[in-house]
């Protein structure tokens, strides 16, 4: 059985081939590659994603001091979508196996307080985990 796209083009055609097409991903595949390529996955699946109360304007007496989206501004599951697809995204170590971690000064506020960058969460099945409002310094 052929990989899902025979005709797709390696990562680099100098340190590795795949005649048959039967890979699954090239091997030496960075930490990096997978984040990034997880990371647009699940921005294209965000519409599955439910944003904690916690972390919603929408809710002040939930967890006061908890970092929320102003969602009188902004529309979080969109806000997030385009925090996973962003150049500047900076991927973090998040020590959960399947899991990253994403924070991104996305240029305008997206908290309550002013803030204007965002933390994701997300895993290698294409799914959000988890998302609010940081400072990103």
């Amino acid at each position: 059985m052929p990989a899902p796209n025979p005709a797709a083009y390696v990562h680099n055609p100098h340190t590795w081939t795949d005649p048959l097409g039967l890979a699954p991903e090239c091997p030496g595949t960075s930490e990096l590659t997978r984040a990034s390529e997880a990371a647009y996955r699940a921005a294209d699946n965000i519409a599955n994603w439910t944003p904690k109360n916690i972390h919603l304007s929408d809710f002040p007496e939930i967890a006061a001091r908890k970092a929320k989206f102003d969602t009188s501004l902004v529309d979080p599951r969109q806000v997030v979508a385009e925090a996973l697809r962003s150049p500047n995204a900076n991927f973090l170590p998040n020590h959960l196996e399947g899991t990253y971690k994403v924070n991104v000064e996305m240029g305008y506020t997206v908290r309550t307080r002013g803030q204007t960058g965002v933390r994701v969460i997300f895993s290698d099945d294409d799914r959000v985990i988890n998302a609010f409002p940081v400072n990103v310094n």
